[in-house]
């Protein structure tokens, strides 16, 4: 069973997280993600994405740290040293390279890396007791910064990751954040809303606008992403008995 689907309709193209019971972001999730991009960048009749989660409660609850090992398959290493850190380098790549705009619809706890794959969207939804987080450093993981940078103030980025804390979406708001946060309920309506006036337009003005904020965006939020697994190595290296 794909634990990514997708469907279109209407100039949408949905792409739905079916991982249960969290969405979680292991080998296989993120192989199916990356094996499915082309369908979403080559259909020019849907001009616009919506990533959802099919899991009543849960948009992702990021990494799961009682994953099996990844398989020995070319997936592995993308060409580089083989590991699972250069795989999620390249599925998060991948949501960032999207060629369409693309909503995250946060319904539930987005936590780790399903909290970075909704700010590494365009636009995000998420209801207001949605539950977000990145708990890695309770964890001895450095990740996560150069991404949030995208849509939370600099102290709400940096609250959520020395905290480690679960902390409703509303709550997150008041820190300061580019989220549009909205009460639990109106989350499909809003999202749909948002889509519609995106395909609406020309869909070489898409194609071209999308690729000009993604070129002329500051910074570099995957570089930045690569550079905390160093750190993370090191600290690993370091607290190893």
């Amino acid at each position: 069973m794909a634990l990514v689907r997708t469907a279109a309709s209407e100039g949408v193209r949905t792409l739905t997280l079916d991982h249960a019971p969290s969405n979680a972001v292991d080998h296989s999730l993120m192989v199916d993600f990356i094996q499915l991009a082309p369908t979403a960048n080559h259909d020019w009749g849907s001009k616009v994405v919506v990533l959802e989660s099919a899991i009543e409660g849960v948009f992702s609850m990021g990494a799961d740290p009682d994953a099996k090992p990844a398989p020995q398959e070319p997936y592995d290493s993308f060409g580089v040293p083989n590991s699972e850190d250069a795989l999620t380098r390249m599925f998060l790549r991948t949501l960032w390279d999207f060629k369409w705009p693309i909503i995250a619809k946060v319904q539930g706890a987005a936590v780790g890396e399903g909290l970075l794959l909704a700010c590494l969207c365009d636009v995000v939804v998420a209801g207001e007791s949605a539950a977000l987080g990145l708990t890695g450093a309770n964890h001895g993981v450095i990740a996560g910064a150069s991404i949030l940078r995208r849509c939370l103030s600099e102290q709400a980025m940096r609250y959520l990751i020395l905290s480690g804390r679960l902390v409703e979406a509303r709550d997150v708001k008041a820190l300061g954040c580019g989220m549009i946060i909205v009460p639990d309920a109106e989350v499909d309506g809003v999202t749909a809303g948002i889509a519609r006036d995106i395909a609406a337009k020309d869909p070489h003005l898409l194609r071209h606008l999308k690729a000009s904020l993604t070129e002329g965006e500051p910074g570099d939020p995957l570089g930045g992403y690569a550079a905390e697994q160093r750190y993370t190595a090191l600290v690993s290296a370091k607290t190893r008995p």
